[in-house]
């Protein structure tokens, strides 16, 4: 049998390097990673000093361990031809000293690491190296820790942005990772076809498979890098027993701070029944409910007393949702039609909130905001919202966009939280409000920009009129009978006092 082996060599003495390297896949994803380079048993070279990887073409005789290499090796990078020359290989080699040999143990208890001889293994533990890391768990991936394995650490959830798809033969979703800055894209077979895959199995991948791929490590990952898998973190995807790995979150995950709730394609939220949230998360920070259909959702002060941060996507118009939190910073919600109490509610409670961010939330009346520490407010398409009424010290951003019913929108200066505030708080923050695509009447847009507090109001559309100056006054009294002809000017108006009067 004839098949293809890959050694990663000392480019020194020529000494294989431990498995770990036997990829060439795999030593370029370490060659990525600086600062961890292998090193040379044997010559005990420079871990900078980059290895030599070779290919050869082995023959493996049937029922034999031993390989014979008879086949010219080459350089993978530099693509040089060394001279042919036949030797005898074996498949396995110490993970101390490199050596070859067709009898190896395996260290009795972590069951991973390798030795040829006893010597080996009591060196290795006298050294400290394998005694540091035998039977403990990287800290990135929480799989035990193992020089001869690749640590894998999956995109998370929450930072995965969508990118759009497309549909024929097969259904392609394109995302980005906002944790590695990586793009991939995951093609499901048979979509056309109806095929309605669930398992991620069913799912081929192209593109970067892993937000993290390198060698386990136990120190402890930094803080701002969050290509790894947190402990307190838990992803729940829609398949068999959604409901019950829910309802068994108390138990199993009591610790839980980030929770996210998702399904794997947009048929699951068409064909799923509804699921409840309401259970006693105390030390939950954060959740995100994404393309799942809920029945319920309950957060309060006696559930989740530390949530701050709250992502709905596409949770069903018939979710009946229960939110009194005073801890919530961060609102988002994505596609919702509900009643203007339920959302007044939540922001009644919500003391502490500092973003509101909303794409699509079909309420019909008055939106009321009170906040100390609000800062952004942003109602991009709230179709039927008719008035927004807000007090915030601290707001610089008011995004009204593409709210076609807007009819009043009102900052005050006072409040009965007023009082809460320090006497040397600073409360003239000024506003940028956003009215692009907007339909508001004039005396909003007169009273935005006489406010004190808006320092600029984007999206008014100043051309319009100018337009309207240049059409024959037959032609626009046709279209328009309620424009009037301005004395003055012989302009066309449209309830507008002239602008040479």
């Amino acid at each position: 049998m004839t098949s293809q082996l890959t050694t990663v060599c000392c480019r020194r003495c020529g000494q294989d390097l431990p498995r770990t390297f036997f990829s060439k896949r795999v030593w370029k994803s370490h060659r990525a990673n600086a600062g961890y380079m292998p090193i040379c048993s044997a010559c005990n070279s420079s871990a900078q000093v980059a290895p030599e990887v070779r290919t050869f073409a082995v023959e493996s005789p049937h029922g034999s361990r031993t390989w014979t290499r008879a086949a010219e090796d080459g350089r993978a990078h530099g693509g040089s031809t060394g001279a042919v020359e036949t030797v005898n290989i074996v498949q396995n080699t110490c993970d101390l000293c490199c050596k070859q040999s067709t009898k190896l143990f395996k260290c009795g208890r972590c069951r991973i690491k390798r030795y040829c001889s006893l010597e080996c293994q009591t060196q290795d533990w006298t050294l400290g190296v394998h005694k540091q890391s035998c039977r403990k768990s990287c800290t990135r991936c929480g799989e035990p820790f193992s020089e001869s394995t690749e640590c894998h650490a999956s995109h998370p959830l929450h930072m995965k942005t969508d990118l759009g798809s497309t549909h024929g033969e097969h259904r392609i979703n394109k995302y980005r990772c906002e944790a590695c800055g990586q793009k991939w894209s995951e093609i499901r077979n048979g979509w056309d076809k109806g095929v309605h895959p669930t398992d991620d199995d069913a799912v081929s991948f192209y593109g970067a498979r892993w937000c993290f791929c390198g060698p386990h490590t136990l120190d402890t990952v930094s803080s701002c890098d969050t290509r790894m898998i947190k402990s307190d973190s838990v992803d729940l995807k829609f398949g068999t027993g959604l409901q019950s790995k829910i309802d068994a979150l108390c138990r199993d995950a009591p610790s839980v701070k980030r929770l996210t709730i998702t399904s794997s394609t947009e048929k699951d939220y068409y064909f799923e029944a509804g699921f409840t949230l309401a259970h006693r998360l105390l030390k939950l920070k954060c959740l995100h409910v994404i393309d799942v259909r809920m029945n319920k959702l309950t957060l309060s002060e006696s559930l989740t007393p530390h949530l701050q941060e709250l992502f709905l996507q596409n949770i069903g118009d018939e979710c009946e949702l229960e939110i009194a939190l005073p801890s919530l910073r961060d609102i988002k919600i994505h596609y919702l039609e509900t009643s203007t109490t339920t959302i007044n509610k939540m922001l009644r409670m919500a003391t502490g909130l500092v973003t509101f961010n909303t794409y699509k939330l079909i309420i019909d009346g008055e939106l009321v905001f009170a906040g100390r520490e609000l800062q952004t407010v942003k109602l991009h398409r709230s179709d039927c919202l008719s008035a927004v009424s807000i007090w915030a010290p601290q707001l610089l951003s008011l995004n009204l966009q593409a709210c076609y019913a807007i009819q009043k929108v009102t900052i005050l200066d006072e409040h009965e939280m007023k009082a809460q505030l320090p006497i040397c708080s600073d409360v003239s923050r000024r506003i940028v409000v956003n009215l692009e695509n907007a339909s508001v009447p004039q005396r909003v847009i007169d009273y935005l920009l006489a406010h004190p507090r808006v320092s600029q109001v984007e999206g008014i559309d100043d051309d319009e009129e100018d337009w309207i100056d240049t059409l024959p006054p037959d032609h626009y009294m046709t279209h328009f009978p309620k424009s009037r002809l301005c004395t003055a000017c012989m302009a066309v108006r449209n309830g507008d006092d002239c602008k040479s009067q």
